[in-house]
């Protein structure tokens, strides 16, 4: 469709709505309109015409009736004509285009609109409006030819953007057909579309303007175009738009490929590594990149039009003088140059000098350099390092050699030395050198090495030209030698150190002292043994022994003989066992043996007895006749366990049962070992390792001014924190820290730990106060108990004052030149001395009075203080103590206070100080702090500080005398124990627990489990349970109470018997099939206890 068609349709829908004329139309009306008007009846023929018809066509209205319609058009338009004269006749409006006879012969084009004419609803003719389309057909003819000869691409778009025409060119550009040319947004690029409908509106409003965007051509690349936009005009109106486009692509492209090349070329130039500079004739600089900066220090203004000769070592110039000539004769030249740095040091470069030409003639010398500094330094290294290798090779402490095809190709000087061949080792077979029974390994090595070239390292013996046979490490590598497969390597002697590591083999496994096997031996023997019995279904047996007496000798002779004794006893046990026997040192004076084979309990003994007696013979140790004796334990697989663990356990119970029986024995494993002895056992087996484990605490009991309630001061009590046994008092280890000889250690603990203490509690701003220890007379007789003491007060800082030191009177008692020694440096040292227990030992006046001045505090020992009340005697016992005691300028301190009634009477004999329960139970160090803090105490309200005793689930049967029953421990923290049992007394019963006394101190430990068999109506009756409470009576008496662990199917038979015996009770205080026992349950288990010590 053409732009001027367009015009045309715009004119056709407006004149649609043009309304049928009336019939008094009056054609003169339209004389003055330059379109022409006519009316035609139903036939066709022209019956009114306006002025304008005859200016058009040149025919008067009288000569155009006397004319046929249809003589006034071509041949080929009639029939069309045709067609529209009949659509009028049937009522639609036309529009159309036709040519027309001019009265001069020649055709003019009209456009027509021709609408009927109609009366009573019935057609009867029609009006035609027509204009003349001949200036405009010249104008499309003059727009067909402009666009057809166009040398850019043309577009004509109408008002909405759809393409009217496109000539030729712009076929070409786009690749589409014309007809395919729908709307201009079809290959405008999706980025640019925005812009090119912002320009296509701008147009529209009447402007012309130029812009650059991109089209898609249809096959899909992407076309770069100068676009102009132009409105069309008819009769004032914007009927369109004319585009015309160039295409700009390859301007694009070259611009685009200009600054690719020029951005290559600068990154080429400035990020190249190579050092690249330009020089004119005479050899000065135009320019450089930032490599050559970097490369010699000079930065580019500094070398800009100076000569290159500069930058040359003065030994170098003349040969860069001749190179940069050549270069200038149009030759390029390689060759390297020693350059300087700006610093000074040479710069080794590789240089390549290009002749740069401009219409065939020689302008400058175009520069490339390269830092070959390191790879010139990497090559002297090599030099160098070649000489040194050389030089390392032939001094190298070990052996270096070559072979080829099986012969000794070279040696270093120390191959030589070691193998003593001398210069005669060239040209030597291998296999004269190599241990016959190692050949195929060599050969399979040195095979693996020709076909795996990988470097192996592998053990070796050799011969030496003596005939003598080394131990040799080898390190070989496959390398070409001469042109052909060789192995060189490296030979290290290691006969001395595989000697040393076959000591060390034989030391891991064996004690170093004895030579016999050692604990981690035994340990895998014993699993061995453990092993093959399961299998065999067999017995054997594990014996562990100790030496006696032996610390006693290894201290006062010394540890030279005590280690000889040590040697000489290992000796003689492996003499008493038998051949396949196993003796073993554990450490120490500890040793096991295991016999593998037992017939029954009687094989093992034998053997026992044969050690005892062997062992009983004396020992000659240097200028000493010894005479020590052994303790054996035994435990028999699988009657006393069947793991090593609690083979071993039993074996040591075993063995503390043997030496707590007069030691010289022996003892079988039996599970008749009571509560007291297992706790004893295991306290002294772990107490070694309480320190390590932390599980020692200090508690702290303040002691009290007796008038005003002012703490003045503190006893500081050790308590161990066991895993099994809970809290265990001081009373139970402090005995078996001495007899092992842990006294000194646990002692300096307990010291260092309270000076720390008490000088933090000091910093915390605290009121400072003197915190006392106790020291057994052991420790407190030795000689560096001054030196220990005032090494820790310099450790941890605390003045000496607040230190005080309570030994017992048996301390008094040993060496009283030693004592009296100890006391004055103590006193010089500022340190505070009190005489604990007065009154309980067997000291004399004379020795008080002896050491009076060394002394500042008695202590009444709480037996005293215990039965005081209104009347007795001890009131006048402790009267006289502290009476003396005020004489001498002493102190006095009544510990055990737990009545009014006490406090009472100390007030009136005039005590100065008092501890216990009244005003507060020993508390750890952090409820002690909260009590200083305080600064004052009053006695507590009588039964605050007692456990509750009578809080119970269940109903209580209270007996009027104490019924006599056996306890053992079935259960420590999950783990069952076989031990046996201990006489206990039962107070009270109930469904749910039960108090009772025992002269064994247990814990209130959730982990251990008690068996309590009882005899109730001749009922024998095992009730579990575990402690929830305690309460210490007197020295060595406990009262418990005990929460049953039972179920109902126990509980109720249990219940049933006790209200049976509950309505007994009621008619005889003492009902048969019950263990009564008449006396007091405390003076029964004294007496128990007393029996038991003789």
């Amino acid at each position: 469709m053409s732009l001027f068609k367009l015009d045309f349709l715009k004119r056709k829908k407006r004149q649609e709505d043009i309304p049928v004329l009336s019939d008094l139309f009056n054609m003169s009306l339209f004389d003055f309109r330059s379109d022409i008007f006519l009316l035609f009846d139903r036939n066709g023929r022209l019956m009114e015409a306006n002025q304008a018809f005859t200016n058009t066509l040149g025919y008067s209205l009288e000569e155009f009736k006397q004319l046929t319609y249809g003589s006034l058009l071509p041949d080929t338009q009639r029939q069309r004509a045709k067609e529209h004269f009949q659509k009028l006749l049937h009522g639609e409006i036309q529009i159309f285009e036709i040519r027309v006879l001019h009265k001069t012969g020649q055709f003019i084009d009209l456009t027509v609109t021709a609408f009927p004419r109609k009366r009573k609803d019935a057609v009867d003719g029609f009006y035609a409006i027509a204009k003349d389309l001949s200036d405009i057909k010249l104008m499309e003819q003059r727009y067909i030819s402009l666009l057809k000869n166009m040398l850019s691409a043309a577009f004509i778009i109408d008002l909405q953007g759809n393409i009217l025409d496109v000539n030729d060119a712009a076929v070409k550009l786009t690749g589409y057909d014309k007809q395919e040319h729908v709307h201009f947004s079809q290959f405008v690029k999706p980025e640019y579309l925005e812009q090119a409908m912002a320009y296509n509106q701008r147009a529209l409003e009447g402007e012309t303007l130029s812009f650059q965007i991109s089209i898609l051509h249809k096959n899909g690349h992407s076309v770069d175009v100068i676009t102009t936009l132009s409105p069309i005009f008819m009769h004032e109106q914007i009927t369109g738009i004319i585009g015309i486009s160039n295409d700009i692509s390859d301007e694009t492209r070259n611009k685009q490929l200009f600054q690719i090349n020029k951005q290559r070329y600068e990154s080429l130039f400035e990020q190249n590594p190579d050092a690249i500079s330009y020089f004119d004739l005479n050899g000065n600089f135009m320019d450089c990149n930032s490599s050559l900066e970097q490369i010699l220090g000079y930065s580019r203004e500094e070398l800009l039009y100076s000569n290159y000769s500069r930058l040359i070592a003065e030994h170098e110039r003349d040969k860069a003088r001749h190179y940069f000539n050549q270069a200038l004769q149009g030759t390029v030249q390689s060759y390297e140059l020693v350059c300087l740095h700006k610093q000074g040091h040479p710069v080794y470069m590789k240089m390549t000098k290009l002749p740069i030409t401009v219409d065939n003639r020689i302008v400058g010398i175009y520069s490339i350099a390269k830092d070959v500094t390191t790879k010139k330094q990497a090559e002297n290294a090599l030099i160098e390092a070649e000489s040194k290798y050389r030089s390392l090779v032939e001094k190298s402490i070990v052996g270096v050699y070559i072979i080829q095809k099986n012969m000794i190709l070279y040696a270093n000087p120390h191959l030589i030395d070691m193998l003593g061949y001398q210069e005669a080792i060239i040209g030597m077979s291998i296999w004269d050198i190599v241990y016959p029974d190692d050949h195929p390994v060599v050969k399979q090595n040195i095979q693996f090495l020709y076909n795996e070239s990988d470097a192996i390292r592998h053990p070796l013996r050799v011969l030496t030209a003596e005939g003598k046979l080394l131990d040799v490490e080898m390190y070989s590598n496959r390398i070409t030698y001469q042109g052909a497969p060789a192995v060189i390597g490296t030979v290290l002697d290691v006969t001395e150190r595989k000697r040393a590591e076959e000591l060390n083999a034989f030391l891991a496994y064996h004690d170093s002292l004895t030579e016999l096997p050692n604990r981690r031996k035994f340990e895998e023997m014993l699993e061995k043994t453990l092993e093959t019995a399961k299998t065999a279904r067999r017995q054997f047996a594990v014996m562990y022994l100790d030496m006696d007496r032996f610390k006693s000798i290894n201290d006062s002779l010394g540890h030279a003989v005590g280690d000889q004794l040590l040697i000489a006893f290992a000796k003689r046990l492996r003499e008493q066992i038998r051949e396949n026997d196993f003796a073993a040192r554990m450490g120490g004076d500890e040793f096991t043996v295991i016999l593998p084979q037992i017939k029954d309990n009687n094989s093992a003994i034998e053997v026992a007895k044969r050690i005892i007696e062997g062992i009983r013979e004396p020992f000659y140790i240097e200028d000493y006749e010894l005479f020590i004796t052994t303790s054996v334990g035994i435990s028999i697989y699988p009657n006393d366990g069947d793991d090593s663990s609690t083979l071993m356990k039993n074996a040591d119970s075993a063995l503390y049962r043997a030496k707590g029986l007069g030691k010289n024995g022996y003892q079988i494993f039996t599970s008749s070992m009571n509560v007291q002895t297992y706790k004893i056992f295991t306290l002294e087996k772990d107490l070694r390792k309480a320190i390590s484990r932390n599980e020692l605490e200090m508690y702290y009991q303040p002691k009290v001014n007796i008038h005003t309630g002012e703490i003045v001061g503190a006893e500081a009590l050790i308590r161990w924190n066991h895993p099994e046994w809970g809290l265990v008092s001081p009373n139970e280890f402090i005995p078996i820290s001495e007899e092992t000889g842990l006294i000194l250690s646990l002692g300096n603990w307990v010291k260092r730990t309270v000076c720390r203490q008490n000088k933090e509690w000091q910093l915390d701003g605290l009121k400072p106060i003197p915190i006392s220890v106790n020291v057994t007379a052991k420790r407190f007789l030795s000689k560096d108990i001054m030196d220990t003491i005032g090494q820790i007060l310099a450790e941890t800082g605390l003045e000496p004052r607040y230190l005080e030191i309570e030994i017992t009177e048996t301390s008094l008692l040993e060496n009283a030149e030693t004592v009296m020694d100890t006391l004055d440096g103590l006193n010089k040292l500022g340190v505070t001395i009190s005489l604990d227990d007065f009154g309980t030992g067997y000291s004399s006046l004379s020795y008080l009075k002896r050491f009076k001045h060394a002394i500042d505090i008695l202590k009444i020992d709480r037996s005293f203080i215990h039965d005081l009340h209104q009347g007795s005697d001890d009131n006048a016992i402790i009267s006289t103590i502290i009476q003396l005691a005020q004489h001498m300028n002493m102190s006095v301190v009544a510990e055990g206070v737990e009545t009014e009634e006490q406090l009472h009477i100390l007030k009136l004999l005039n005590c100065d100080l008092v501890q216990g329960y009244l005003f507060s139970r020993p508390v750890q160090a952090e409820a002690f702090a909260e009590l200083l803090k305080r600064g004052f105490l009053t006695p507590l309200i009588k039964g605050a500080d007692a456990p509750i005793e009578n809080r119970r689930a269940y109903f209580r049967v209270h007996l009027p005398h104490p019924i006599s029953a056996l306890m053992t421990v079935i259960e420590i923290n999950g783990r069952s124990i076989e031990l046996g049992k201990t006489e206990i007394v039962i107070e009270n019963i109930g469904a749910g627990g039960l108090r009772f006394l025992s002269s064994i101190q247990l814990a209130v430990h959730p982990g251990i489990l008690l068996e309590i068999e009882a005899q109730l109506l001749n009922k024998i009756f095992k009730l579990y349970g575990k402690v929830v409470w305690l309460k210490e009576l007197e020295s060595g008496i406990y009262r418990y109470g005990l929460e049953f662990q039972i179920g109902d199917n126990d509980r109720t038979p249990l219940t049933r018997v006790l209200h049976t015996l509950s309505m007994q009770l009621l008619k005889n205080p003492i009902v048969p099939g019950c263990r009564f026992i008449k006396e007091d349950g405390v003076q029964y288990l004294r007496a128990f206890i007393d029996h038991r010590s003789l």
